[in-house]
């Protein structure tokens, strides 16, 4: 035998003892044998769960009342609604480009562009 592998030699003689006592204390059990399995968790009745929950759900002290600010001063009479009439007045009249105007701005000609607005200044006097 080489001097070499004589260390590996006496590493394995002297762990030969701890391998056999290790496989003699295990039982012997077959691969295909069934193992051992804990029984299934025993399901609660619809009685039973509602019996339990009916504590747990409720809360642990009685929630604050909420409190109402009001954003008015109390003599203030209430805002009254606007018509349809009012809101289309409103919204036509408010303000921006006038298109007509614009338009005639956008003339290429010059004569052009003074006779439309001339026309636009006649047409909103008889309005």
């Amino acid at each position: 035998m080489k001097s070499s592998l004589l260390p590996w030699v006496v590493v394995v003689a002297a762990a030969a003892p701890f391998g056999a006592l290790a496989q003699a204390s295990a039982p012997a059990v077959a691969a295909s044998a069934p193992r051992a399995t804990r029984p299934a968790p025993k399901l609660m009745t619809p009685a039973q769960k509602r019996d339990t929950a009916g504590h747990d759900l409720q809360p642990e002290r009685t929630p604050a009342t909420q409190l109402t600010i009001p954003l008015k001063k109390k003599g203030q009479p209430p805002a009254k609604p606007q018509t349809y009439r009012q809101s289309q007045k409103t919204a036509k009249t408010g303000g921006g480009i006038d298109d007509a105007a614009a338009r005639c701005k956008a003339e290429p000609d010059e004569k052009a562009r003074a006779a439309c607005l001339e026309r636009l200044e006649r047409d909103s006097k008889s309005r």
